[in-house]
């Protein structure tokens, strides 16, 4: 008969892996006639110390990585790669485009000048050929 910190110890994990893997059926339903209670301590019997082992050797099992594993997640990587370069591209572009469009609106921006005028304000169009004044109020009105 073992504890289940002794169990444990020899398994390589604590006390309280054990004591959950236990709780839990199928292992809680199998172990029920193996472990008894001595002074408040959980002793397991030689047979229920080899189901436990067991249970840990099967779950570790299960997370061991293989061949047809590995080729998927270098799939998996590669399109993962691929997608990053893509959106790389087009976040690049993206901020060409914003570039470009910054240095319209300043352009524009720099055509209109305010000028306050008889308590409201009225806008200059810098304009090549001759420079106009017109109310602002009027602008808003053609549109």
């Amino acid at each position: 008969m073992k504890t289940i910190r002794q169990i444990a110890k020899e398994i390589g994990v604590s006390k309280q892996a054990v004591f959950y893997k236990i709780s839990k059926p199928p292992l809680l339903l199998a172990l029920q006639p193996l472990v008894s209670k001595e002074n408040g301590i959980l002793t397991v019997s030689l047979d229920g110390e080899k189901l436990i082992k067991q249970a840990f050797n099967d779950s570790r099992s299960n997370f061991k990585p293989s061949k047809e594993n590995a080729s998927l997640d270098g799939n998996l990587i590669e399109i993962l790669r691929t997608t990053i370069n893509t959106l790389s591209e087009q976040l690049s572009q993206k901020d060409s485009q914003i570039t470009a469009l910054t240095a319209a609106v300043k352009a524009q921006a720099e055509s209109v000048v305010f000028t306050p005028l008889a308590g409201r304000f009225q806008v200059t169009r810098k304009c090549k050929r001759k420079k106009t004044s017109v109310p602002i109020n009027r602008l808003l009105a053609k549109k």
